[in-house]
């Protein structure tokens, strides 16, 4: 039970939190372009200018979205998220922000990058801070060398034969933390949705307002 896990899309949940925690305490808009908080989030597409933190939270921004994490060359230093975000200038929309639903990891790195500007911190400090240490979480962890590695879970693959097999590279790149690389257990995932289930609140710490996590959902 306190094995630790690669959580892949899990993670975007407590990003998800750690915007609307920004939004609540009035550091942030999220119908507010996102350029105005991130100067150099600048597409190759004048309607990115429209994109707003709600968009890229429900998935209806226009943002493109892509399957390469670059596990086999991972990053481990503060500037590569901001790195992989100055690097999203090439690219296009795929539709008019707020046209359509249409999934995005690349939209979540944008979102960790704005909580960690607006806080004053990495994105891995500030989720530490106001999720996951309130929350009693207190082996989980979004960067891998934090982890206790006798409790950290190997990834396991298919091989060209279909056997399952252990990967030969760790899934960790922390240009895509905010899209994938909370590492967590059972245990601590239980007190995660204990929180949820309590409308932000558990063990007399609360990571929102019951109206605030309400709107949230």
């Amino acid at each position: 039970e306190r094995t630790l896990f690669h959580m892949a899309s899990v993670t975007k949940t407590f990003v998800g939190t750690a915007v609307i925690q920004l939004a609540e305490t009035g550091q942030l808009d999220l119908d507010a372009p996102v350029p105005s908080y991130l100067p150099y989030f600048t597409l190759n597409d004048p309607r990115s200018t429209g994109v707003t933190a709600r968009g890229l939270l429900s998935h209806t921004s226009g943002m493109p979205d892509t399957d390469e994490f670059g596990w086999e060359q991972p990053e481990y230093d503060d500037g590569a998220l901001e790195r992989y975000v100055r690097s999203l200038s090439p690219l296009t929309l795929d539709a008019d922000p707020g046209s359509r639903f249409a999934y995005s990891n690349i939209a979540y790195e944008v979102l960790g990058d704005l909580v960690a500007k607006l806080s004053g911190a990495t994105f891995e400090e500030r989720l530490a801070q106001s999720l996951l240490r309130p929350l009693d979480m207190q082996r989980s962890t979004l960067l891998v060398r934090e982890a206790d590695p006798a409790l950290l879970a190997a990834g396991h693959v298919l091989d060209s034969r279909g056997h399952i097999v252990v990967s030969k590279v760790f899934p960790y790149n922390r240009a895509h933390a905010p899209s994938s690389t909370l590492y967590t257990n059972v245990e601590e995932l239980a007190c995660w949705a204990a929180a949820n289930i309590n409308h932000g609140r558990l063990n007399g710490r609360r990571i929102l307002q019951p109206e605030t996590h309400a709107a949230m959902l």
